[in-house]
C-alpha cells in the first residue's frame, strides 16, 4: 500500500504559477481568448483576505494577493466566458472581500500601495463582470455594503483617479439592474458624483488622455472622471 503524505502548499510555487499566467494573459490574449479559465475555484481559494490593519503585510501575502488580483482582471477581460464562470465560483463576493481590505486599509493609514493597486485591477475586473446580467445578480447580494463601498471609493478620486473611473463605469454597468439601482442611489452615490461633473474643462482638448497620463490627479483624469459620472 502507498500511504500518501498531507504537505503544505508550497505559496512560492502558487505565486510564481499565477504570475506566469499573469503573463500569457496580458501578452497573448489573443491565443487564449478562446479557452475557458480552469481554475478559478483554487485561485478564490489560495486568496485568502486578512483583515485591514494599519500593519504591512508580509511580502508572500502581499504578493499573491496582487497577483491573483491581475490574473482575475486579465482572465475576465479576454472573454465573457471567463467572466460567468468567474461569477458562477463565488467570484464576485471574493473582489469584494479584496475592495473591503483595501478601502479598510486606506481608512487607516490614508495611503498605502498595495491596498492602490488592489483597488485598480479589482474595479477594473468588476466592471467586466458588472456588464452581463449573472454578474450583476452576484452583485445585488452584496448590497448594501457594495454600495457603501463604492461611496467610500469615490473620495479617493484624486489620490487614485484611474481607480475611481473604474469605479464610476462599475456603478454605470450596475445601474442596468434596478435593484443595484436603487442601493447606489440609497447609498448617496449620486451626491459623490455630482461634484466630478464640474471639474470638467473643455480647453485641454475633445480627446480623452490615455490611461497613462491620468495615473496621477490631473485635467486629464478630471475630464474623464466627469464624463464617466455623467454616464452614470
Amino acid at each position: 500500500k502507498v500511504e500518501l503524505q498531507e504537505e503544505e502548499t508550497n505559496m512560492v510555487n502558487v505565486i510564481l504559477l499565477i504570475k506566469t499566467q499573469n503573463i500569457i494573459y496580458r501578452r497573448f490574449a489573443d491565443a487564449v481568448e478562446d479557452q475557458k479559465y480552469p481554475a478559478y475555484k483554487a485561485l478564490i481559494y489560495v486568496l485568502d483576505i486578512p483583515e485591514p490593519t494599519a500593519e504591512e503585510l508580509d511580502s508572500q501575502t502581499a504578493e499573491l494577493l496582487l497577483a491573483g488580483s491581475m490574473l482575475i482582471f486579465y482572465t475576465v477581460s479576454v472573454t465573457q466566458l471567463n467572466g460567468k464562470e468567474f461569477v458562477k465560483h463565488s467570484g464576485v463576493a471574493k473582489l469584494h472581500e479584496i475592495v473591503q481590505y483595501s478601502l479598510g486599509v486606506l481608512k487607516l493609514t490614508k495611503t498605502n500601495k498595495l491596498a492602490e493597486e488592489l483597488l485598480f485591477y479589482a474595479m477594473k475586473a468588476l466592471s467586466i463582470v458588472a456588464s452581463f446580467e449573472s454578474g450583476r445578480t452576484a452583485m445585488v447580494e452584496c448590497c448594501p455594503q457594495l454600495a457603501d463601498d463604492m461611496r467610500e471609493l469615490m473620495t479617493f478620486y484624486q489620490q487614485m483617479p484611474v481607480a475611481v473611473e473604474y469605479g464610476i463605469e462599475f456603478v454605470s454597468q450596475c445601474c442596468a439592474d434596478s435593484e443595484l439601482q436603487v442601493a447606489l442611489v440609497s447609498a448617496g452615490l449620486v451626491w459623490k458624483l455630482i461634484p466630478l461633473l464640474l471639474t470638467f474643462d473643455n480647453s485641454s482638448g475633445e480627446e480623452l488622455a490615455d490611461e497613462d497620463q491620468r495615473l496621477i490627479y490631473n485635467q486629464h483624469s478630471c475630464n474623464m472622471q466627469a464624463v464617466l459620472a455623467c454616464k452614470a
